[in-house]
């Protein structure tokens, strides 16, 4: 199936316990090429589909953190394995 541009791989839940603080959520590893994208409300997306090549690379592994506005500052990170398909 061809990979689409801006299409959404997966929805991350994205939550905060302490009311009120607002979260920023990057990529963080194994996005050396910028081939994913994520945004803040936790859309993971396909940000280059043209320089994707899924048959050359076979699998991805990208670290997501997202970091809170508090003091101090909170944060988490998981890291995703995305097993690429022809």
């Amino acid at each position: 199936r061809p990979t689409v541009q801006n299409q959404t791989i997966h929805q991350f839940y994205i939550c905060d316990e302490d009311n009120g603080q607002m979260q920023t959520v990057s990529i963080t590893g194994g996005n050396t090429y910028g081939y994913f994208g994520i945004d803040n409300t936790g859309r993971f997306f396909v940000a280059d589909a043209i320089n994707l090549n899924k048959k050359t690379t076979k699998k991805y592994t990208i670290t997501i953190t997202v970091k809170d506005n508090g003091y101090p500052v909170k944060s988490n990170k998981t890291v995703i394995t995305l097993n690429m398909r022809k």
